[in-house]
């Protein structure tokens, strides 16, 4: 369980986030909707850790993260909008360069490694610079870095920027698999046709508030809700 209790977050004397609460269980996949400077980014940096200076208590299957940051993590896999992967690298060597991070074992990660370089379509490329990958590519890499130590929460903020088509349709795919296998998934957007089909709970995000609304599964019906309350 991913337990979130009385978050607030202040930049200086700015309190942007104050009081959240949020309780998912296992294999939740939740949407966050809502335009940019919303508070989407600073909440999922909380999340995973690269935020600490929040109030409040921010726990997963009962590790704290304030007092445990290393055993928390290691649960964490997290997506940004931009590829904070290292340039002068083969692909497969950050891969490896991650798992060994995560101290996975040759015969797991050789396995994920393949299926997603396969599902993702990156077996040509696999063994080329970073650096001469097109920013989908690098998208790709960091999803599949993300994933490859099996994480029981995945923290996705904005991840869809350079994926084409075909990426987005894989993409997906992997996130309602990993939710099947009861990964629990945050995934931040302001893109709603996107999320039409995927996840099973959806918060409204504007000015740091925070509302809970049911999922539709229906676009237009999601729009309706997210218009009145971001007063678009």
């Amino acid at each position: 369980m991913l337990k979130v209790t009385n978050f607030s977050y202040s930049y200086g004397s700015n309190e942007v986030i104050r009081d959240f609460s949020l309780e998912l269980k296992k294999g939740d996949f939740v949407i966050l909707l809502g335009p940019n400077g919303a508070g989407k980014t600073t909440f999922l940096n909380s999340v995973c850790g690269l935020f600490s200076n929040f109030k409040g208590e921010i726990n997963f299957n009962n590790i704290s993260l304030l007092t445990n940051q290393v055993a928390y993590k290691k649960n964490v896999g997290f997506i940004a909008d931009e590829p904070m992967i290292l340039d002068y690298l083969t692909g497969m060597q950050y891969l490896n360069f991650i798992a060994d991070i995560f101290e996975i074992a040759d015969n797991n990660r050789n396995k994920l490694v393949k299926y997603y370089v396969e599902k993702f379509k990156m077996t040509d490329i696999i063994n080329n610079l970073i650096i001469t990958y097109s920013h989908g590519n690098k998208q790709k890499i960091s999803i599949i870095a993300a994933l490859i130590h099996s994480p029981k929460l995945l923290v996705i903020d904005e991840p869809f920027t350079g994926l084409d088509p075909f990426a987005l349709k894989i993409f997906g795919e992997v996130l309602e698999e990993e939710s099947k296998k009861g990964t629990i998934i945050l995934l931040a957007t302001h893109i709603l046709p996107l999320v039409e089909n995927l996840g099973n709970k959806i918060i409204l995000v504007n000015n740091g508030k925070f509302k809970k609304i049911p999922h539709y599964h229906n676009v237009k019906k999601i729009e309706k809700e997210y218009e009145e309350y971001v007063n678009v």
